[in-house]
């Protein structure tokens, strides 16, 4: 996902000179996890990990990647009937995740508010996504609601369809990298017709954490040997420019 000041390409670096160093633990907390490309990374070194973030799509991230530490069965729902033809895929998460891509496209609040035909009326109609792909994320997002309110989903299993759709919605929006503006001209990849991909599930065998809190707050809850602190560099707020996730 572009975001700003992701970390993504330079943990390795930060990890190494962390060695170099001789700073040791064998646990994290991430203070202001945003897309948790930092708590991932030590996740996957074994590290016993903590996030935190006070945007909701973050712990949603949090929830799937982190707090998350096996391969979800859907048991509740594959058994439905209107699963059950997916058999084929490979796994639980596959069969899922087809099924979702293959749902009849619907209106709903994406589609009304941030596409150019839900938003006609405006004298400059908004152009954040093409109106089939609006509806597509309507469709899933509205689907998955309906799952878990009906008690399909069982422990994570609403928050790694929530994350799957959050990560997919960053390849089609018609933006430059944040959401504060849609560009006025459409990116190729913006109209291409959207598909929803599964996250990766990671799995570590520690009892990771994921918070959606002021980290301030929580502070005196997290026992860890390592605090990473990332914060905003300049005074523009993160949920003005990522609201739409």
């Amino acid at each position: 996902m572009r975001y700003i000041g992701n970390k993504e390409n330079v943990i390795p670096r930060m990890y190494e000179i962390l060695i170099h160093k001789g700073i040791a633990g064998r646990s994290l907390f991430d203070f202001f996890s945003g897309t948790t490309s930092v708590s991932k990374f030590y996740k996957r070194l074994g590290y016993t990990v903590s996030s935190s973030d006070f945007m909701y799509f973050s712990y949603c991230l949090q929830k799937a990647y982190i707090e998350n530490n096996s391969t979800p069965t859907f048991e509740r729902l594959l058994p439905l009937p209107i699963v059950s033809p997916l058999k084929s895929c490979a796994s639980p998460l596959d069969r899922v995740i087809a099924y979702l891509n293959e749902l009849e496209p619907e209106e709903g609040f994406i589609y009304n508010n941030y596409t150019p035909e839900g938003t006609y009326h405006l004298s400059q109609p908004r152009m954040y996504f093409s109106n089939e792909n609006g509806k597509k994320i309507d469709t899933i997002r509205q689907q998955i609601e309906r799952w878990k309110n009906d008690n399909l989903l069982l422990g994570n299993e609403y928050y790694i369809l929530l994350a799957s759709l959050i990560e997919t919605v960053s390849f089609y929006a018609n933006v430059a990298g944040v959401y504060a503006a849609f560009q006025k001209k459409w990116d190729p990849r913006a109209i291409k017709p959207f598909i929803l991909r599964p996250i990766e599930i990671i799995s570590n065998r520690q009892e990771n954490r994921a918070y959606h809190a002021d980290s301030m707050k929580i502070l005196n809850q997290i026992n860890t040997d390592i605090l990473y602190l990332d914060p905003p560099y300049n005074e523009r707020q993160y949920a003005p420019n990522y609201h739409i996730l």
